[in-house]
């Protein structure tokens, strides 16, 4: 509760119980503007920037850092070169369980790209929950 003047302002304070949980393995279809992400960018720093920028945009969606990012996705980017970025992309994101017994996270998350014509009215969609 916080008091302003002469009235006061109660804030509704998140607990780790109420948070929902995302499921081990999952699979969503998202669009990134990469457009917005890019934003006064350097020309030369625009496709790299597109990856990183993918790349946090799933860190902070599905909560995993080893996010590993498809040879068809970076080939679409880097296909008008460095600095003809197309606005948006439709990417599939799968996260999935490691393999590897020693690899640091338990989970990973792949990104491909998706084709799409029209982004009008396209949202996130949970293909497999």
């Amino acid at each position: 509760r916080r008091v302003h003047g002469d009235h006061l302002t109660f804030i509704m304070v998140r607990t780790k119980e109420d948070k929902p949980k995302v499921p081990a393995e999952c699979e969503y279809e998202a669009t990134i503007n990469l457009h917005k992400a890019l934003h006064k960018c350097t020309f030369k720093d625009k496709a790299p920037k597109a990856i990183k920028a993918i790349r946090a945009h799933v860190q902070k969606m599905l909560k995993t850092k080893d996010v590993r990012v498809d040879v068809a996705l970076n080939q679409y980017l880097w296909k008008k070169g460095v600095h003809s970025l197309p606005k948006r992309v439709r990417v599939n994101i799968k996260r999935q369980r490691n393999a590897d017994e020693d690899a640091k996270e338990e989970l990973f998350c792949l990104v491909t790209h998706v084709k799409c014509d029209n982004f009008h009215g396209t949202a996130t969609v949970a293909v497999k929950h």
